[in-house]
């Protein structure tokens, strides 16, 4: 999945795309479009939408549809617009840039789909082959996370949500994440935000195609822009 700071990235593009004056409007949607990520372990099936087969699988896509099947009507809220851009971004970034670049395989070198199964990831556009454990490491998957980070908040100029009262009356809406329970967790990836170096110079990466994934941020902001314009 993708890090909450291009979730962010997403959030900001919507906010200057629509022309988003208002600070409380702006405010709702950055905090709706992390929130999810701050269920951990088997508790994000819930603020994903995993169903129960998906969630058996190695990639697990969320169901968008599932989503607006119960809060289609609610999509003019910014809070509940946020999570909905969380859920969207998720969906491309899995189905599509992880299916460009990445084969999962078991330890005989079979494609494998279930969770339990994936032993071996091929990174395809280097026909390099690496172990499950090795490909989501601080040093290749989740350390580029960490190298791209500084870089996604000053291009887009991300700034870091807040939590306002009217942000805890919104999440009321969506039951499948609780305020109360992700507070603290929402204040750690807030501060985060607000503390981060702003460094502008082009990361090393060692997994991901930055150019690729600039490139996705742009064509999920524009289609979400879309979808935000129909409901307000």
């Amino acid at each position: 999945m993708p890090g909450y700071v291009m979730h962010l990235a997403v959030a900001e593009r919507i906010i200057k795309l629509c022309n988003i004056n208002c600070d409380e409007v702006a405010n709702s949607i950055r905090i709706g479009s992390i929130i999810p990520d701050t269920k951990k372990g088997d508790n994000k099936k819930e603020s994903h939408f995993w169903t129960d087969d998906n969630f058996k699988e190695f990639v697990r896509i969320p169901s968008v549809e599932d989503f607006l099947k119960k809060y289609s009507t609610r999509l003019s809220n910014p809070y509940v617009f946020g999570v909905y851009a969380h859920l969207y971004l998720d969906y491309i970034f899995v189905s599509e840039y992880w299916k460009k670049h990445f084969s999962f395989m078991d330890n005989y070198m079979r494609e494998a789909t279930l969770f339990n199964e994936v032993d071996m990831v091929k990174m395809l556009q280097e026909d390099r082959v690496v172990t499950r454990k090795e490909f989501f490491s601080s040093e290749m998957y989740y350390g580029d996370y960490d190298r791209l980070n500084s870089y996604i908040i000053s291009k887009y100029n991300i700034k870091a949500p807040e939590l306002t009262e009217q942000i805890k009356q919104d999440s009321t809406i969506i039951s499948e994440v609780c305020f109360a329970e992700v507070e603290d967790i929402l204040r750690d990836m807030i501060g985060f935000v607000d503390k981060s170096d702003k460094d502008i110079s082009y990361p090393q990466t060692k997994v991901f195609n930055l150019e690729e994934l600039e490139a996705l941020i742009e064509e999920v902001s524009q289609r979400l822009v879309t979808v935000y314009k129909a409901n307000n």
